[in-house]
Formats: C-alpha cells, sequence, structure tokens
C-alpha cells in the first residue's frame, strides 16, 4: 500500500491506472518514495508528541519554580522578621546590660565612701587613741575592722566587674618582683590557711627572671582570688602554688589543692559572673561568685588564658598561663 501523498501525486499525473511501470524499477521506486513520507510521517509524529511532553513537563516545572520562589518569598520574610526580633532582642539586653554595670559601678562607689569612713574610725579606735579600750571592746573593734575589710572586698569584685564588663578597667604596668607577688600574697592568706589547719607553701621554679613586666596589683589580685578559693573549699591537706615557665615565651602561675574538687558538669560555668559550683556555697562560705569570673577577665586582658584541671575528691588545679616579658636589671 502506497503512501496517500504518493497516490493523490500519483492520480494528478494519471498514473495511478497504469498496470505496468513506464519504466524498469518504478514499482520499487514508488515503495522507497512512499516509505520515506511513512518515515516522515512517523518522525513528525514523533516530535510533535515530544513537543508536547515537553510543553507539559515545562508547566509543570513552571509550576514548580513559582511554589519555590513564593516559598523562599515567605522565608525570606519571615527571616527578616526573625533579624529585627533578634536586633530588637539584642539591643534591649545591650542596654539592660549598661544599666546593670551603671548601677553596680555606682552603688559600688557609694558604698566605698562610708565603708571608708568606718574603716579608718575603727582603726583608730583599735590602737587607743580616744582612749584605752576593754578586751571585749577590742575584740568588737578587730571583728568590725574584718568585717568591713570583707566587705571592702565585696564592693571592690562588684566594682571591678562592672568595670570589666563596661571595657573601663586598664591595666597599670611596671617592672615587678614576681616572687614578692607571691611572698605577699601568702603572707595575706596565711592566716586563713593556718586557722583550717592547712599546709599553705610557694614554689618558683629557677628559671624564672627576677623582674618582669606586666600589673602586679592585678596579678595579686587574681592570686589571692585563687589561693583564697583553694582555701575556702579545702578542709584538710594542702594548697600549694608554683610558677614556672612552661615553654619558652610564657610563665605560669599554678595553684593547686587537695580539696572537694569541682564536678565536671559545674568546670563548664564556673568562670562565669555570680556563678558557683552549688548556690548554697554563697550562703555557706560568703563571697559573690564573681571571684573566678574576674580572674579569667583579668587574665585574658592580659592576653593570658586560664585552665582547670579538678576531680571530685581529689582536688583542683587552676593554672594561668601569661607571655612572658622579662625585665633585664643593669648594675
Amino acid at each position: 500500500m502506497l503512501h496517500r501523498l504518493v497516490q493523490r501525486q500519483l492520480k494528478k499525473l494519471g498514473l495511478d491506472k497504469m498496470t505496468a511501470p513506464p519504466l524498469e524499477g518504478w514499482q520499487q521506486f514508488l515503495e522507497r518514495v512512499s516509505q520515506s513520507y511513512t518515515e516522515a510521517d512517523r518522525d513528525r509524529y514523533l516530535l510533535e508528541r515530544s513537543l508536547t511532553i515537553s510543553s507539559s513537563e515545562m508547566q509543570e516545572q513552571a509550576t514548580e519554580l513559582r511554589t519555590a520562589n513564593e516559598k523562599l518569598l515567605q522565608e525570606i520574610i519571615e527571616h527578616e522578621r526573625t533579624e529585627k526580633a533578634l536586633a530588637l532582642a539584642r539591643d534591649q539586653a545591650l542596654a539592660a546590660s549598661r544599666l546593670k554595670t551603671e548601677l553596680l559601678a555606682k552603688v559600688s562607689h557609694e558604698l566605698r565612701t562610708p565603708l571608708g569612713a568606718i574603716l579608718g574610725f575603727a582603726e583608730i579606735m583599735a590602737v587607743d587613741l580616744y582612749g584605752p579600750l576593754s578586751d571585749q571592746q577590742h575584740k568588737l573593734m578587730t571583728r568590725i575592722i574584718e568585717n568591713t575589710h570583707d566587705l571592702t572586698g565585696l564592693v571592690n569584685e562588684l566594682l571591678d566587674q562592672a568595670q570589666l564588663d563596661a571595657g573601663k578597667l586598664k591595666l597599670n604596668l611596671s617592672a615587678f618582683a614576681p616572687a614578692e607577688v607571691v611572698e605577699q600574697t601568702l603572707s595575706k592568706m596565711n592566716v586563713l590557711a593556718q586557722a583550717k589547719g592547712l599546709s599553705l607553701t610557694a614554689d618558683i621554679a629557677a628559671d624564672i627572671p627576677a623582674m618582669l613586666w606586666g600589673d602586679p596589683a592585678r596579678l595579686q589580685q587574681i592570686l589571692v582570688n585563687l589561693v583564697g578559693n583553694a582555701i575556702k573549699f579545702t578542709q584538710r591537706g594542702a594548697v600549694r602554688v608554683y610558677v614556672y615557665r612552661p615553654d619558652a615565651t610564657h610563665w605560669a602561675l599554678q595553684v593547686s589543692d587537695t580539696g572537694s574538687g569541682i564536678p565536671l558538669e559545674a568546670q563548664g560555668y564556673i568562670f562565669e559572673p555570680f556563678r558557683q559550683v552549688d548556690g548554697s556555697m554563697t550562703r555557706q562560705q560568703g563571697g559573690t561568685g564573681l571571684g573566678l569570673s574576674i580572674v579569667k577577665q583579668l587574665t585574658e586582658l592580659m592576653n593570658g588564658q586560664i585552665t582547670l584541671k579538678s576531680e571530685e575528691g581529689q582536688g583542683s588545679t587552676f593554672t594561668v598561663l601569661l607571655p612572658l616579658s622579662p625585665i633585664t636589671v643593669v648594675g
């Protein structure tokens, strides 16, 4: 059967009634032409079908893309809302932090003035400047002086924390002897250690320079806080201060004790302000919970770092690592 287009052309030419081909191979020629038309029809059908399918797929993809764009736009809007909310919350938190810092600084300053007057008056009374005191009165004056010193220390901690939070605390750098800083600290803290029957010792490595560059007052504050904590939470045994050089460019202050140790879960927040291992510790042992926070921030202000190793029932070791800045002594 010839293709319909071939039949139509033959009919137009009057060749559809021929019983015999005019030339040899005529029928074969017609069949080949017919086959070509048939193949062309098939190809056209496949192309049209492909175009139909492609058009359908493109419509589906366009729909999916439109849906995805709408979803993305909604996510962007939600993200912008979240960012605005976070920015507002951050600004409010910063404002609250500034107010807290200002309040701490103001309260601390206002407290220091009367405390200084109380302490000065009590010390004058204690040396019998206004006449002799009885033994009982001397004991009371001594207690007033001790408690005023303690309260002044707490107020100073609050003021230091406020200054650190505000970025206003500055170091007073000078040449100092590390051995003197350690000796002065032990002299201050030895009474507390003896009262609890604890051994308080210090060991300074031979390779520690005689003179260093830094802030001796803040270094002593760091050491007093660490030694004070060690004594506070050690019931028996010893507290040891070790000064050494872990490498060529650093020196370290290390305070170790045989106390109760710090639980692993508490080691993650022990350096945060107003945090202690147990809230009851504040009531039992006193303090603001700022000591270790101030130690950490002072250490970082000196471009150093502090590490802790502790095990419950085995004691704790705090190590303050600082850049080594030796001073050459001439003469």
